[in-house]
């Protein structure tokens, strides 16, 4: 099956030997905010860190069925789902999607798509062949209206909440479907471009033949095509603690004198697997207030303080990244 790409990149497009037209935009990336009532980690593909952002259509007709490679398209693909490695299992409350693209043209209260959290149990098919370890059962499902998927003019996501956290191991998927969207409706993801990748094919599409492909082995790019989306997790952050058995991308993080700060913020965490340590921190508002370096740090306990003097109040984000792969906590300055 051959299904050409039509392409619209944000920045450092690479010119390829084929016609090419914007799809839709991708906005640079910002921290997501959260409301003060919820203490968080967020995982999503650390190529979003670094990769160039893209909303992808497919060619047209007479050269195609048209549509878009992450969303709805005349080939019929029904879902799209990435693939996520952790440390350990965790407790997932919810996922958010960045929509580059939303069309509700049809009107219609019952148009939706359905979020979905899976297990890799079900059959599919990779560019090795066939395997056993692509989305199968459906671990949670969240329906969202198409008037509730959010591609506003400023930095947004679409968010699907769970009554309850859902227990996940240390591999999973969380995915979109869209087989329940009305006909002359379109929603679209924004993803990474062409080639930039952590892990080899870990976003996969489901046919309209309910068969599951890797992005490659789906014949996108002529099977070259390994992207991944941006498909954001938020699970429980008491499952990584210091004092925890779990941890997330070989990284366990703690406030030892609480995520309330009044000056002094003491972190400590560990380092699971040796790596090279990055410290952020954001504010509410996406601007970064500090960032250091730690270098490689092998496997161990460390603590690092900094002060919040002068800060405004309000919700601030702490990062640490092992190897670009990170775990981020949230810290309220008073």
């Amino acid at each position: 099956m051959k299904k050409t790409i039509l392409f619209g990149i944000f920045a450092g497009a690479t010119t390829f030997a084929m016609a090419q037209r914007n799809v839709g935009t991708a906005r640079m990336m910002e921290p997501v905010s959260f409301d003060q009532s919820r203490a968080i980690d967020t995982i999503y593909p650390s190529t979003l860190d670094f990769s160039d952002l893209a909303v992808y259509g497919v060619v047209g007709p007479p050269d195609g069925p048209g549509g878009y490679i992450l969303g709805t398209n005349g080939y019929g693909d029904q879902a799209k789902a990435q693939q996520f490695l952790l440390d350990g299992p965790v407790g997932v409350s919810e996922i958010l999607f960045w929509f580059g693209v939303k069309s509700a043209a049809s009107g219609s209260s019952t148009s939706n798509i359905k979020a979905r959290l899976y297990n890799l149990n079900g059959p599919g098919t990779t560019t090795s062949g066939p395997v056993t370890f692509a989305p199968g059962t459906v671990l949670a499902e969240v329906i969202i209206n198409i008037a509730d998927v959010d591609t506003g003019s400023t930095i947004t996501f679409t968010a699907a909440q769970f009554p309850q956290n859902i227990a996940v191991g240390t591999e999973f998927a969380a995915g979109v479907d869209f087989s329940t969207l009305a006909a002359v409706d379109t929603v679209a993801l924004v993803s990474t471009t062409d080639g930039n990748v952590e892990f080899g094919e870990f976003l996969w599409e489901k046919w309209d033949t309910g068969q599951w492909f890797t992005m490659p082995a789906a014949g996108w790019g002529g099977g070259s095509f390994d992207i991944d989306a941006a498909i954001f997790v938020v699970v429980d952050d008491e499952a990584i603690g210091i004092d925890e058995n779990g941890s997330m991308n070989n990284i366990r993080m703690s406030f030892l004198n609480g995520n309330i700060s009044q000056g002094t913020v003491l972190l400590g965490y560990d380092v699971v697997e040796a790596g090279r340590m990055t410290f952020l921190v954001h504010n509410s508002k996406g601007q970064l207030m500090l960032e250091n370096s730690f270098g490689t740090q092998g496997v161990g306990s460390y603590n690092h303080s900094f002060s919040t003097e002068g800060w405004a109040a309000g919700s601030y984000y702490v990062t640490l990244k092992n190897n670009g792969r990170p775990v981020t906590k949230k810290m309220v300055v008073q």
